[in-house]
């Protein structure tokens, strides 16, 4: 029954956040890693890595590592278990977040480490006659797959790894991004970017469409927004609400019609936290070329002395609609457009609490969608608190932007 639970819920989370449980865990990881079909002597190896008596590289170089972290890094699905599928949304896109640091160099990787891996696998996608497009989505999805990106981006659902990708010479290339609890985000003068947002968004704005999940049940307008920043906002809602991580203290009432400004804070920060962000705008923001590689591209936006990145939030502002800021408030800044934002979140919310088995949440506010007939003493509604608590969210992350638009200029005039 341990090894069963841990079956379940363990391969949920990334290699490095296990590793971080482990001490006070030992007895469900060791079920788990016995449970994913590993000999003796490689769950003695892998016990060593949980136990930090070996890194990740020393993993890799163990005989027999390579398989070793195949099966650790498998998403183990029980189709009879209604926790793992819910309103035909699995977690490979509302899943657990991987927790990096933030504002720090830990977890992340330096550009030229990380362009270096981009080089030789994009040349090798190259030589096997991928266009960009196919190229994006491969390095897409060795951060981002699964069933929920082939409903979000149907258009890429096709397209597999470069065979070449699978080649001795080039593992070392493909696990760099595999491990994404160390490698996904990297560290550019300082300053942290996910890197999979930016694919990710890359890849969605090459087969764009809106989005449609559960039977039409859940509606967002833009594959590519979904992807990235409207994701976010959406795991910020949820996380508000159902405190999986951050524990909400507040009664229902409270939770739905007072707003805790100090609680929606860090619910953002840890759910929507800089990189993530920065990923999100690249994405928007960077104009891949056809005539250039992905190489050359993240080069010139990543290492030019002007422009570019200095300019990230800005340009990622307009993209998304809000215009240009002047006198503390966007140009296209209007109730429509807060409203398009509000409808977005509120529905990613709801595939967000759903994927991570709050599923009795969404169901309340799919069953009786609107407020109550307002007499003065009513309860709110399920569906009332997520369109509040979108709402705050939308207020907070526009307000953001300004602050971040602001700073951009002063440090870059």
């Amino acid at each position: 029954e341990l090894g069963k639970k841990a079956f379940r819920k363990l391969a949920e989370y990334p290699l490095q956040q296990l590793r971080e449980f482990f001490p006070k865990n030992s007895e469900l990881i060791l079920a788990y890693i016995r449970g994913i079909g590993l000999d003796s002597e490689q769950i003695n190896i892998a016990t060593q890595y949980f136990r930090k008596e070996i890194n990740f590289d020393q993993l890799l170089q163990k005989e027999g590592g390579k398989q070793i972290l195949a099966s650790l890094s498998k998403e183990h699905r029980d189709p009879k278990d209604p926790g793992d599928i819910v309103l035909n949304i699995d977690r490979d896109l509302f899943g657990y977040e991987e927790l990096i640091a933030l504002n720090s160099s830990t977890g992340s990787s330096s550009f030229p480490t990380f362009i270096s891996h981009v080089s030789r696998l994009e040349q090798a996608a190259i030589n096997e006659g991928y266009n960009l497009k196919d190229r994006i989505t491969a390095f897409r999805k060795l951060s981002y797959g699964g069933r929920v990106f082939d409903a979000l981006i149907p258009g890429a659902r096709e397209i597999k790894y470069p065979s070449s990708w699978s080649s001795s010479s080039l593992q070392a290339d493909k696990y760099f991004f595999l491990n994404r609890q160390q490698n996904q985000t990297i560290n550019i003068g300082g300053k942290i970017i996910d890197i999979g947002h930016l694919f990710a968004g890359a890849d969605a704005r090459n087969h764009k469409q809106s989005v449609s999940l559960a039977g039409g049940l859940i509606q967002i307008s833009s594959n590519k927004a979904a992807v990235t920043y409207i994701g976010d906002l959406a795991a910020v809602v949820g996380e508000y609400i159902v405190g999986e991580h951050i524990k909400n203290e507040m009664s229902f009432y409270n939770t739905a019609r007072n707003l805790n400004q100090a609680r929606l804070s860090k619910v953002y920060q840890f759910k929507a936290p800089t990189q993530d962000l920065a990923g999100n705008a690249d994405a928007y923001v960077i104009n891949f070329d056809p005539s250039k590689t992905i190489e050359q591209t993240l080069k010139d936006y990543y290492l030019s002395t002007t422009g570019n990145f200095r300019r990230r939030w800005t340009r990622f502002a307009e993209a998304i609609g809000l215009g240009k800021l002047k006198e503390n408030k966007f140009t296209n800044d209007n109730s429509e457009l807060r409203s398009r934002l509000v409808n977005d979140v509120f529905n990613g919310a709801l595939g967000y609490v759903a994927a991570h088995g709050f599923e009795t949440e969404a169901a309340a506010v799919l069953a009786h969608p609107g407020p109550r007939l307002s007499l003065g003493f009513e309860s709110p509604t399920h569906w009332e608190m997520y369109q509040n608590v979108s709402r705050w969210v939308v207020d907070y992350f526009i307000s953001d932007m300004a602050s971040r638009i602001k700073a951009e200029r002063s440090l870059y005039p």
